[in-house]
């Protein structure tokens, strides 16, 4: 691949990002990413717009789901709660993240916690299941993210445009 980050997901925009699996081993979780967008003025991006990626692969060595909670149905833009909400935690998380991954997830929002520990609120792809919205949060020893070229500006630059 011709870009490689290491350790460094604060360049990146992960909001309506989808992830899909590629491999899960004894060293790590390996996921596809479409949409998946780097910030403006980082030393990946030095354009004054967010760009948007073709296609990224993201690896994060040391993998460790810790907890997986259902949050609801997301239907119509709006997340509608279910009750009551369910807490996976460890292997399990683990198999349901998989689980989820297997039909591509679409990301609200992946951030650092504290301590080590991440977030990803996001929504399955596949309407197998009564919830789609969830919220997993886990932990890596060390990420990277490699890709092969830019695809766009990302959509909402591309609608800033359509603004002015």
């Amino acid at each position: 691949m011709k870009y490689l980050c290491k350790d460094r997901l604060d360049v990146f925009g992960f909001h309506d990002s989808v992830l899909s699996f590629v491999s899960l081993d004894s060293q790590g979780l390996t996921v596809s990413a479409k949409l998946l967008n780097v910030l403006k003025n980082t030393e990946f991006n030095p354009s004054d717009l967010d760009m948007e990626i073709e296609r990224a692969i993201i690896r994060f060595n040391g993998f460790r789901a810790l907890s997986y909670e259902t949050g609801g149905a997301f239907i119509n833009g709006i997340n509608e709660p279910l009750s009551p909400t369910s807490i996976l935690t460890d292997k399990r998380a683990e198999l349901m993240f998989r689980s989820r991954l297997d039909s591509g997830i679409t990301v609200f929002d992946l951030d650092a916690l504290e301590n080590g520990v991440y977030f990803i609120d996001a929504i399955t792809s596949s309407r197998l299941w009564n919830e789609n919205f969830f919220t997993l949060k886990f932990s890596f020893e060390s990420v990277t993210v490699e890709w092969e070229r830019y695809f766009n500006y990302s959509w909402y630059e591309r609608e800033k445009g359509k603004e002015q």
